[in-house]
């Protein structure tokens, strides 16, 4: 056998350090153990972890700053972008248009550096929303619903990420989608009958259409209800956005028996019509894009979220 006393000394015992459990088992000598960096390092809004994501939720501008990406990550990241909602119609109107939805159908690459958040804000009543914006991916902001001041006088909802719904008696509703993008990042509002006593169209939702405002008479005139708003999960937990805002109808006159209805808003955020028997427009819900309610009610602001794996 080969003497290997010259290496350690003759009759000395090796001291040997502590056994110190890893991930990989037991670490003899004092090599390996210590914590395992996050797999991507970044700062930004504000941030919550769920089990192995890391989730940074913008409720207003500001800047995603990746700092390091470790060699054994991709770099790739999910993200939801929601703009801000339309406002309602201001007058006899359509709903709101629930903003803009984006989310990753398929992951976003990044490296180190900083990348500006947009949030757009909630369009005022009779305006469009604002535009939300990261990673270059932008949904735009919901239109605003169509308003009717008379014969000769009707303005038609507005086109945006999803569209504002018409007015009543014969407006015309917004497109959604617009500008077109896929998968579609919103829907068109709800449209209207021509002629009189016809209730106005709600807005679109990222989920779904506007409804549609009927009627023919007094007590039959009903308003549109808001569009779905569509869901995710990227928060950690299921939440609906970008909900359109309701359509509204015209005075209620005493002595119907069946009273006109003004409109729900959509699931996601979208505000309530007005009803000129008594009861305000809702506005769209902030964070979550909702468009507004006819008559005169705001829309919602919106929200970037971006998540990544940590380990």
């Amino acid at each position: 056998m080969e003497d290997n006393s010259k290496f350690f000394g003759k009759g000395r015992r090796i001291k040997r350090g502590p056994l110190k459990k890893s991930m990989f088992g037991y670490n003899l000598l004092g090599f390996g153990g210590g914590s395992v960096p996050p797999l991507i390092c970044a700062s930004g809004g504000t941030i919550t972890t769920v089990g192995s994501n890391r989730i940074h939720t913008f409720n207003s501008p500001g800047t995603f700053a990746v700092s390091s990406i470790s060699p054994a990550s991709p770099g790739d990241v999910d993200f939801l972008v929601v703009a801000g909602g339309g406002g309602g119609g201001t007058s006899a109107g359509g709903g709101g248009g629930g903003g803009g939805f984006r989310t990753g159908c398929a992951p976003v690459a990044v490296s180190p550096g900083s990348y500006t958040v947009t949030v757009g804000g909630g369009g005022s009543a009779g305006a469009v929303g604002s535009d939300s914006s990261a990673l270059s991916i932008t949904s735009a902001g919901g239109g605003f619903g169509g308003k009717n001041l008379g014969p000769g006088a009707i303005t038609a909802g507005s086109a945006g990420g999803s569209g504002g719904g018409a007015s009543r008696d014969g407006g015309s509703p917004g497109a959604g989608n617009t500008p077109p993008v896929s998968p579609p990042q919103g829907n068109s509002g709800g449209s209207t009958q021509s002629g009189i006593w016809k209730g106005g169209g709600g807005g679109g939702g990222a989920g779904g259409s506007g409804g549609n405002g009927t009627g023919g008479s007094p007590s039959s005139e009903n308003a549109g209800d808001g569009g779905n708003g569509a869901p995710s999960s990227i928060s950690g937990s299921d939440t609906l956005y970008a909900g359109g805002g309701a359509g509204t109808f015209q005075s209620q006159t005493s002595g119907l028996t069946c009273s006109p209805r003004r409109g729900t808003g959509g699931p996601g955020g979208g505000g309530q019509g007005s009803s000129p028997g008594g009861g305000s427009a809702g506005a769209g819900t902030d964070n979550l894009g909702g468009g507004g309610g006819a008559d005169n009610a705001a829309g919602g602001s919106g929200v970037v979220i971006i998540k990544y794996a940590i380990s």
